[in-house]
């Protein structure tokens, strides 16, 4: 039988997708490169590193194995050839994700109020800080930046546009951020750290490096100190979001620090976390990934005569190795529970990591954290030789997925140089989970099948490409699965 097209795959989807799990998970990076727990069946995509995103959702018994839901390849496409060095696959894409954020909600700009998000989270949709300013050959001045926080997208202007959801100028402008001098500071002064946004739009950060702010204080405008070990907050009242529910408009000054290092420090203590060595380390140091604990609830911050209640945090830090997280709920600090799942080791017991899904033992601590009410679908690519210069010459191919399939088939094409033009895919699926845009430089060619094996929650298989020739915009992949009656896509790779 001949190799499928795209046009059989989606004549064969007539029905509606199947449903993601409801436990809440995690989206997180880490600090150091570590393995997931189920060692994804072998391939490359079971290494969790500083450059991708890795998902993980707590189930009973406390097994489950963090997967990769989005590796630096991906973004590479996306963002197309950002320095134009007539490359687009290169390695340490950004200098890795400094930042996650995925909007929980949908924001209804006639009520001018925010609607529970029923849509699945996907790569696409999800916005990241990079630790260094990425190019701007493809889209343009400012990019995204590491003060900024957006994804890359396809706009009006093509391919590899940057959304934002909050700029470095905005953060700057609603902490009042200064330098000791007291002037403004500008975006290359600020390197943000830790960011998430909850469904009352209270948008919690913390930073690289200590900063002055000048904030209001019962009226006042005063002058604070916010530590890298610090949560900032940015109350929802205090900014307007656009029709897509992204920061638009933010008063000046009226930011509030939520948690100071110190509080942090205490919240460490408080909850006798264990370390990668089984020890309490009795502060944070640096602060490192911040997100609304899916419990729910509230902790109370003083503020000045103001007492505000804000949405309970999971936090993780530099200090706490082992990839664990402790929370706001239940306390002045205890270890996070999610899904009935400790992600944290009491001391004198290591934690190892595997509370997150990892292969134990771990020694690095989580860099980046998002939760998400509901797991989200991977569909994802990524190689193990990503380049640049690797072609002419072999390299591998490798899937994972989320999705109940045991096959999935690969469609490839030639990239476009600066940069891949896609199209949105949910007029011929409407019910895909994965990732909404399909690239149509692989419509003309035979799908490849892939069989999948289990590892942990998902599926996981890889191809050999034993040769294939250097070409200006590289060679472009994207997979494709039916499940559930419907079409997914994978996230796009590159090769050249």
């Amino acid at each position: 039988m001949k190799n499928p097209s795209i046009a059989t795959m989606v004549a064969v989807c007539i029905a509606t997708a199947g449903a993601a799990q409801q436990a809440p998970s995690l989206l997180f990076t880490q600090k150091g490169i570590e393995q997931s727990k189920s060692g994804s069946a072998g391939t490359y995509l079971k290494w969790q590193t500083p450059h991708a995103i890795s998902v993980v959702t707590p189930v009973p018994g406390c097994t489950q194995s963090a997967e990769k839901f989005a590796a630096d390849w991906n973004y590479q496409t996306m963002a197309g050839d950002t320095d134009g060095d007539g490359f687009v696959s290169r390695v340490a894409f950004m200098g890795g994700i400094d930042a996650i954020a995925s909007l929980p909600y949908k924001w209804n700009p006639q009520t001018q109020m925010t609607e529970l998000r029923t849509a699945p989270v996907t790569v696409y949709d999800t916005y990241i800080s990079p630790v260094s300013d990425v190019g701007t050959t493809v889209s343009g001045a400012p990019g995204l930046r590491k003060g900024d926080c957006g994804r890359f997208v396809r706009t009006a202007a093509g391919n590899g546009q940057v959304r934002y959801f909050i700029r470095a100028e905005q953060l700057i402008a609603a902490l009042g951020m200064v330098t000791q001098e007291g002037q403004p500071l500008t975006p290359a002064d600020i390197n943000l750290d830790a960011i998430t946004v909850s469904l009352q739009r209270h948008i919690f950060l913390s930073f690289e490096g200590d900063h002055f702010v000048k904030l209001f204080q019962n009226g006042v405008l005063m002058n604070f100190f916010l530590q890298d070990g610090a949560v900032a907050c940015i109350r929802g009242a205090m900014w307007t979001p656009n029709a897509d529910g992204e920061v638009s408009v933010v008063q000046p000054n009226r930011g509030i620090i939520a948690l100071t290092e110190a509080q942090v420090d205490a919240m460490v203590v408080n909850s006798n976390v264990a370390n990668s060595a089984g020890a309490n380390p009795g502060v944070i140091t640096d602060t490192n990934g911040v997100a609304t604990d899916p419990n729910g609830g509230n902790f109370p911050v003083a503020w000045g005569a103001s007492l505000f209640n804000l949405n309970n945090l999971l936090l993780s830090g530099e200090t706490l190795t082992g990839a664990g997280v402790i929370t706001t709920g239940g306390g002045p600090g205890v270890i996070a529970i999610v899904n009935g799942c400790p992600l944290a080791s009491v001391a004198a017991a290591p934690t190892t990591g595997a509370q997150m899904g990892l292969l134990a033992p771990v020694a690095s601590s989580v860099e980046n954290l998002e939760s998400l009410d509901h797991e989200p679908c991977y569909f994802v690519l990524a190689t193990p030789t990503p380049g640049p210069g690797v072609l002419p010459g072999g390299f591998q191919v490798h899937v994972g997925t989320n999705l109940p399939v045991a096959m999935v088939f690969l469609g490839f094409g030639v990239g476009a140089w600066p940069v891949s033009p896609s199209l949105s895919v949910l007029g011929l699926a409407p019910n895909t989970l994965c990732y909404p845009e399909y690239y149509p430089t692989i419509l003309p060619n035979p799908l490849i099948p892939i069989a999948l094996a289990a590892a942990g929650g998902g599926h996981f298989g890889s191809i050999n490409i034993p040769w294939a020739p250097a070409l200006a915009g590289g060679i472009l992949f994207q997979a494709l699965a039916v499940a559930g009656g419907s079409l997914h896509l994978s996230t796009p790779g590159t090769i050249n």
